[in-house]
């Protein structure tokens, strides 16, 4: 995402690295679900899975909002869109 915006071969490393770390914290995840789930139990999972359906709609929300905001210019300010930020 912001890997242009390297200017060192220090900083595409440490990027690099960030991203494998990351990519292990996923794997480890991904293969100890099974005793992950088996510990949270039934109802558990049913937080998780109510927990993860609500981020979903927030995410599903700020696009609608987004395509409102640029069919109708004008009519949302930029507190709502993202189209105040710049990167």
């Amino acid at each position: 995402m912001y890997a242009e915006k390297s200017e060192t071969w220090l900083t595409s490393l440490m990027m690099a690295l960030i991203l494998f770390l990351c990519s292990c914290i996923v794997a480890a995840v991904l293969v100890s679900s099974q005793y992950i789930f088996d510990k949270i139990r039934r109802n558990g999972t049913q937080i998780v899975i109510r927990f993860m359906g609500m981020i979903l709609c927030a995410i599903a929300m700020q696009f609608m909002i987004d395509g409102v905001a640029q069919l109708l210019p004008g009519v949302l300010g930029t507190a709502f869109t993202h189209a105040g930020v710049t990167h």
